[in-house]
């Protein structure tokens, strides 16, 4: 039961009195009430049954598009030169990409694109430590080519027999003093500790003369490597100066951030951070088998 604008007006002009138009008013109102409460309510809750049917849908079509799990690497070789590896296959994948860097460093570069599940890394130097990432790519239900990533995996190669030899010596004289000039066994000045090293451990195929941090360069340069620890391997030579042509310390590198020294007669024969110096060259013996 509706009162139309139209009949509002007819009684107006027809000088209906307000008392009548009200009451009219107020049973007009009163039936849209009831009208709403018997024909509407139904249809929300329609309404929520269809949007939570629509969630539901849309979370099941999201939940099947997960992602593989991302594979995981484990080494199953570290020689002198080379890094052997091998992954659990991956659902769906077509191919995978191995990405590397050395310790301490966040260039990585990808070095292999394999289908199997295995990959093998000769060429490397012993005793450096390397970091590794796997991709695999696969198709998604878009027919798009997609990847997931690995973590980070770390691994170093073996040191040859010469390195380990030479870097027993070397600790074994943690704590001796420094003297000017002295060349060993119990006191030693910086280049005489490194000159010592090397002849007590006989590691290298090359001979190091007893002479000083200059003579040294002067005499291996052409092994030098450059000025980062982190392409060192342990007991390489490292040459610390203001420049090549005015080397004043000589040491040996202990890891990526560290040097093994006769370091000054306050601190004798010690492992120390390599920041305090001012490397110039590193050089990087060839070592024994």
């Amino acid at each position: 039961m509706t009162l139309s604008s139209r009949m509002i007006v007819t009684m107006l002009m027809k000088g209906k009195n307000m008392k009548s138009l009200t009451k009219k008013v107020t049973v007009a109102a009163l039936a849209v009430m009831i009208f709403t409460a018997f024909t509407l309510v139904p249809q929300t809750a329609f309404a929520d049954t269809n949007d939570t049917a629509s969630a539901q849908s849309s979370t099941a079509t999201t939940e099947t598009a997960v992602a593989p799990k991302a594979p995981a690497i484990s080494f199953t070789s570290k020689k002198t030169s080379s890094i052997s590896m091998k992954w659990a296959a991956v659902d769906g994948a077509q191919f995978y990409r191995v990405y590397t860097a050395k310790a301490g460093k966040t260039n990585y570069k990808r070095v292999a694109q394999v289908t199997d599940t295995s990959y093998t890394r000769t060429g490397l130097s012993d005793n450096t430590g390397y970091k590794y990432r796997l991709r695999a790519f696969y198709t998604d239900e878009n027919g798009d080519t997609v990847f997931v990533t690995s973590k980070t995996y770390k691994a170093t190669t073996a040191a040859k027999a010469g390195r380990s030899k030479l870097m027993n010596v070397a600790k074994s004289k943690l704590g001796c003093a420094y003297v000017s000039g002295a060349e060993g066994p119990s006191r030693f000045d910086c280049s005489g500790y490194v000159y010592y090293c090397y002849k007590k451990s006989k590691a290298s195929t090359k001979h190091v003369s007893r002479t000083s941090a200059q003579g040294l360069y002067n005499q291996l340069k052409r092994y030098n490597i450059g000025t980062s620890l982190s392409k060192a391997s342990k007991g390489d030579i490292v040459l610390c100066g203001s420049s090549r042509s005015s080397i004043s310390h000589a040491a040996m590198a202990y890891s990526s951030t560290k040097i093994i020294n006769a370091a000054n007669p306050r601190k004798g024969v010690c492992v120390m951070p390599a920041r305090y110096f001012h490397i110039v060259a590193i050089i990087h013996m060839p070592m024994k088998n």
